[in-house]
């Protein structure tokens, strides 16, 4: 039990470092890898910089990566009961965390990291383990990062309409069926 509790804090501690290089990166308008590259962030001039924090080359990338360590700091928050020193870095680690994700300005990211949080607020629910004073208070937090984030996500959704997104995808997909009917065994490449 004490080698599975300093685990958990050591991914908490990962994602809060994440969270922070990832601000920077944003900051900075680059991705700098572990591998010592620097890369431009930027895209489109009139774009915000999307980075990928030192996991990934895209945000998308980033954000799968801090996705389940953010419902793991959410979901060990939601079960601390009272107020005590033991809630702080989770809970600093899940704003932290909530903050990067909305930052990334990956539509996917948002909505996934919102299913998952729901999922870890029902699961914490049905296994009686949430604290509501914590559900309040990370609810707290969610509407700050919101908050602070929707200028920017509002300027991601006017430059990116999800409409023009889905067609793309949609074009992708049929290209895709093509190519498993034709070659259904072998496939392509």
């Amino acid at each position: 039990e004490e080698t599975l509790n300093a685990t958990l804090k050591l991914l908490l501690i990962v994602l809060i470092v994440q969270a922070l290089v990832y601000y920077i990166q944003v900051g900075l308008g680059v991705t700098f890898t572990l591998a010592g590259y620097v890369l431009d962030a930027t895209g489109r001039s009139s774009e915000a910089p999307r980075p990928g924090g030192t996991v990934a080359t895209n945000p998308a990338g980033y954000a799968s990566f801090v996705m389940p360590l953010i419902m793991l700091a959410g979901a060990m928050f939601l079960s601390i009961r009272g107020r005590t020193k033991e809630a702080l870095l989770p809970g600093l680690a899940a704003f932290l965390g909530l903050f990067a994700v909305a930052l990334t300005l990956t539509r996917a990211a948002w909505l996934s990291t919102f299913v998952g949080v729901s999922v870890a607020i029902w699961l914490c629910y049905r296994r009686r383990i949430i604290s509501k004073a914590n559900l309040t208070i990370l609810a707290g937090l969610g509407a700050v990062v919101l908050l602070i984030g929707t200028p920017l996500m509002l300027d991601r959704l006017d430059q990116s309409p999800v409409r023009g997104s889905l067609n793309e995808r949609v074009a992708l997909m049929r290209t895709a069926w093509e190519m498993i009917k034709a070659e259904p065994i072998n496939g392509v490449g």
